[in-house]
């Protein structure tokens, strides 16, 4: 079984979004699947870590770091959420941490 674990947090005036896959089998292993931020107004959001490997592999969706434009609206979070978790990559990831939860 897997869990998904989503962590909220502020720093400042910025909140903080982390989605974790916790394995209860392996010990409460935790791998963290995504990290965002934005300000208190919602949007724009900032995308600080995608599912890996990313590397050069990047979503159709176009991510600007700080200072960029983000992701502007729910429409534009949706849509890079949607392609993020529907990634080849992700599915490995999942397909793999699963098989060892249920060894």
């Amino acid at each position: 079984m897997l869990v998904g674990e989503v962590k909220t947090w502020t720093t400042g005036d910025t909140i903080h979004h982390a989605l974790d896959v916790v394995v209860p089998a392996l010990d409460d292993y935790k791998y963290r699947l995504l990290k965002v931020h934005h300000p208190a107004m919602l949007y724009p959001v900032f995308v600080d870590q995608e599912p890996m490997p990313y590397g050069s592999i990047r979503l159709s969706i176009p991510i600007e770091r700080e200072g960029g434009g983000g992701l502007k609206d729910e429409d534009s979070l949706r849509e890079w959420l949607r392609q993020a978790l529907a990634r080849p990559e992700t599915k490995q990831i999942l397909a793999h941490l699963y098989a060892q939860a249920t060894q």
